[in-house]
C-alpha cells in the first residue's frame, strides 16, 4: 500500500512543473522525483531538476544502500534461520 502511495508523491504521470507551493517541496523531498525528472528531461527535453535535488537523491541512495549492507551484515547468519 505504501509503495502505491509513493507512486503519487513521485511526478511521474504529471510533471513536478505543475505544482507549486509547499506540495511541490515535500515532493522534491522525495529522492525519487529527480530520477524522474532527469529521465523526462533526457526522453522529451523538458524537465525540471536542478544539480542539488540530484546530489540530494545521490546521497540518500548512497546512505540507504550502506545501511541496507550493514543490517545484511548483521542478519546474514541467522537469516536462513528466520525464514
Amino acid at each position: 500500500f505504501g509503495i502505491q502511495l509513493w507512486m503519487y508523491a513521485t511526478p511521474v504521470v504529471y510533471p513536478l512543473s505543475t505544482v507549486s507551493g509547499a506540495l511541490k517541496t515535500v515532493l522534491i523531498l522525495n529522492p525519487v522525483t529527480s530520477s524522474a525528472e532527469l529521465v523526462r528531461l533526457s526522453l522529451l527535453g523538458a524537465g525540471t531538476v536542478t544539480f542539488p535535488d540530484v546530489i540530494y537523491s545521490s546521497a540518500v541512495a548512497v546512505v540507504t544502500a550502506i545501511c541496507g549492507i550493514v543490517v545484511f551484515n548483521k542478519v546474514e547468519r541467522t537469516f536462513a534461520d528466520t525464514i
